[in-house]
């Protein structure tokens, strides 16, 4: 017999006492229908058997899984590796933020202690060079606006002259050298056999050859003589340019080495090594999620992939849970019955597949609201003060839950 039962006889009972002691007060007594009208004493509900820690797991990134290392019923303890994703580009990631980070710290520690005395060095004679190519520049610019000078004249017109000689005499040699050919009857026999037309082209190609070398001493003649060319000056003007930004820069980087390091280069190198850390950080909680373990210690469920399998991320693929902590939770207490019920209260429970086994247990929660689906159902979450041997996950509870 039930828990309730017992109740509900021990309710008629004192109700019936009651009754008889003021049986001088009432003028009548009360009949078995008005006691039949009491109230329970308790309510009924159906639940389940869960456990009070399960977890669905899944990674946090996506990849190809290459190891599964459990099967369902495996008891695992906090920590235990379940399964793993290929890391191998995760791993090269972490290798290269690390890298970084070195080389961030590198600079870091190179800032602070400021340049050293080879640097300086190198870094003077680098102000030498730019000082020198200012100078260069500026004597070549000078040098074209002040034009051409008298010898440089001179030589130009003594370069026409010869040019123009030698045109001479090789249009002399090829005139000659088509006479001859042009009157064979009036030469000798070595020369009818020897000479030939290829001797023509030959002397009339030297001789363009020759044409070109006049225009081209004349030209330069005629350069000279008008004076620096708008377009050449302003290429030496930016040369000049050129020279100056490069003499500048080279004074500044020395005066920088000179002085020390800066408060702010200290600052932006410390950025960047800040930086490089949380670029290795999150490269390692990138690798590390490519392992599953286990939150807690419990006992796999089901396992739902395989090796050689690709999952996404968040995809359940391991239900986990301590089957030590297993506990009921009501699926059927309707808005009447659960309005009498409080945190705290005591609750007999029994088991469908367990006939004859009742254990107590305690009120542990009661939702603030109604579950989905039909009718209007409160789940109530029972702690068993102990579970019974052979009682599973998922099993059917009948729970009596006593209510003033």
């Amino acid at each position: 017999m039930k828990k309730t039962t017992y109740l509900l006889l021990a309710a008629l009972v004192a109700t019936s006492l009651s009754a008889c002691g003021a049986a001088a007060e009432e003028e009548a007594t009360p009949d078995a229908a008005s006691l039949l009208n009491i109230a329970p004493v308790a309510v009924n509900a159906t639940g389940e058997v869960i456990p009070a820690n399960r977890s669905l797991l899944s990674f946090s990134t996506s990849g190809q899984v290459v190891e599964v290392l459990v099967q369902p019923g495996d008891v695992v303890s906090e920590g235990d590796v379940l399964a793993r994703l290929d890391s191998a580009v995760l791993e090269a990631d972490l290798e290269s933020a690390k890298a970084g980070l070195a080389l961030a710290e590198a600079q870091l520690e190179q800032a602070r202690t400021g340049a050293r005395s080879e640097q300086i060095e190198e870094a003077r004679d680098n102000l030498a060079a730019a000082s020198a190519g200012v100078a260069e520049a500026v004597g070549n610019r000078d040098d074209l606006q002040n034009g051409a000078t008298e010898a440089e004249i001179l030589d130009a017109q003594v370069q026409v002259q010869q040019a123009y000689l030698q045109f001479l005499s090789l249009r002399t040699e090829r005139d000659y050298r088509e006479d001859v050919l042009s009157h064979p009857e009036e030469n000798n026999l070595f020369i009818r056999f020897v000479w030939t037309p290829d001797l023509v082209d030959d002397a009339s190609k030297a001789l363009e050859f020759q044409r070109q070398s006049v225009d081209a001493a004349q030209a330069y003649l005629d350069d000279l003589l008008d004076g620096p060319n708008p377009d050449q000056l302003r290429a030496v003007q930016a040369q000049v340019w050129a020279a100056s930004a490069e003499y500048q820069a080279a004074l500044a980087n020395l005066a920088l080495l000179e002085n020390g390091p800066r408060a702010e280069d200290i600052a932006v190198a410390e950025a960047a090594v800040e930086q490089a850390r949380a670029v290795v950080e999150n490269a390692q909680i990138a690798l590390d999620n490519a392992t599953l373990v286990a939150p807690f210690d419990g006992t796999v469920a089901l396992v739902n992939t395989r090796v050689g399998e690709y999952v996404n991320a968040g995809v359940p693929v391991i239900d986990f849970a301590d089957l030590a902590s297993l506990r009921v939770e009501t699926n059927d207490l309707n808005e009447v019955d659960v309005a009498r019920v409080t945190e705290g209260g005591t609750v007999f429970v029994t088991f469908d597949a367990l006939p004859g086994v009742e254990v107590t247990g305690t009120v542990l929660s009661i939702a603030p609201k109604s579950s989905e689906g039909t009718g209007v159902n409160y789940k109530v979450v029972v702690a068993l003060d102990e579970v019974p041997e052979g009682v599973r996950w998922g099993m059917t509870a009948f729970v009596d839950i006593a209510v003033d």
